[in-house]
């Protein structure tokens, strides 16, 4: 009997093993691989009819429980939960939306948007207040009341004490908003957001004289980080303010029927919390900016 013919192990990365003409001649184990070792050509078997599309579907189960698990706790945190205003969305762009929360309309479009995001830009934030709380010179995580009489307070991401006192906001971007930053500056929401915490701050003995906003990159490296920055004005938090004040008390004059009265803008409106396409209750959603 002939003996089989040996042929040296030429695995790829799939487990296939090629022969000296470079021709599939089977499968090795990953062991056989590792080692190097020869096999014999008789012994090498082809795999099983269907396994690749087993795989397939197996893999797109677990990415669907994995992406559906994410999705539920993300739509569960406390802060997607919360239905008080703050400071973060004072400044938005669509006025329609701030109407909406202060009517305490309850939200329709609890799927809607892609959560990852907010999901990366939550975990960012947690390990930067674990990198800063305790250290001398900075305080993390400042709860600030910004006026009383509109129920208006949040948490201060980051104060620097040292150098004059600097409040910082987190911001976990993508490049094309980082890019926008560096070029155009801030988004104005983001710039009314850091002078009301400095104006909160103020209104209660800590001398705020710095705003910043620290653009964090969501993918790339460290270096990358980019801080913008200015001196506090006053007259950005005052202007944030009154327009909500004015939301308030149209709201509390003409009640939900001034909702559709309030112009929109477009500002992620898959994600708003408010939205629902083709609505036409604008009591009840929105369909959109127009």
């Amino acid at each position: 009997m002939t003996a089989p013919i040996e042929v040296h192990a030429v695995p790829a990365a799939d487990g296939t093993v090629y022969d000296a003409a470079l021709q599939p001649v089977g499968t090795v184990s990953p062991f056989a691989a590792l080692t190097g070792t020869s096999v014999a050509s008789t012994d090498l078997q082809a795999p099983a009819a269907g396994l690749v599309a087993e795989e397939r579907d197996r893999a797109a189960e677990v990415a669907r429980q994995l992406t559906t698990t994410v999705r539920e706790y993300s739509n569960n945190r406390p802060r997607s939960l919360q239905r008080r205003i703050g400071p973060s969305e004072v400044g938005n762009p669509c006025t329609r939306k701030l109407g909406y929360k202060l009517a305490g309309v309850e939200p329709v479009n609890t799927t809607g948007g892609d959560p990852w995001a907010a999901f990366v830009g939550t975990a960012t934030h947690a390990e930067l207040e674990t990198v800063f709380k305790g250290r001398p010179g900075w305080a993390t995580e400042v709860r600030v009341r910004v006026d009383d009489e509109l129920e208006l307070a949040g948490s201060c991401d980051l104060i620097r004490l040292t150098g004059g006192v600097t409040v910082i906001d987190h911001k976990v971007v993508g490049a094309a908003t980082m890019r926008k930053a560096r070029t155009q500056g801030p988004a104005d929401y983001y710039v009314t957001q850091a002078n009301l915490y400095a104006h909160g701050l103020i209104s209660m003995g800590v001398p705020a004289e710095w705003v910043a906003i620290a653009y964090w990159p969501r993918s790339g490296r460290l270096v990358d980080l980019y801080v913008w920055l200015q001196r506090y004005d006053q007259a950005v938090a005052e202007a944030g303010l009154q327009r909500l004040d004015t939301l308030r008390k149209l709201i509390g004059l003409g009640g939900l029927s001034v909702l559709g009265q309030l112009p929109t803008a477009e500002h992620y409106c898959d994600g708003c919390d408010f939205y629902r396409p083709g609505a036409t209750d604008p009591t009840v959603a929105c369909g959109g900016a127009r």
